[in-house]
């Protein structure tokens, strides 16, 4: 939902009016995992989504299966 909210938003600077479009990658933190791992899965995921087109949510849990 906040994507798509950002994405729908006009946003305004100098008289200027723009869009914003981001990707974001997720990936669940799990206790016994190191936090660093948790980081470059979310990283992972974030390049995933890049490459895919953007402007997109990808899960690290997603590209597991894959």
């Amino acid at each position: 939902n906040l994507r798509r909210d950002i994405e729908q938003h006009a946003f305004h600077c100098k008289g200027q009016s723009f869009s914003v479009r981001l990707t974001f990658g997720v990936a669940e933190h799990l206790p016994e995992n190191n936090i660093d791992n948790t980081i470059d899965n979310s990283d992972a995921a974030l390049y995933k989504g890049k490459n895919e087109g953007r402007n997109r949510v990808c899960l690290w849990s997603d590209l597991k299966v894959s």
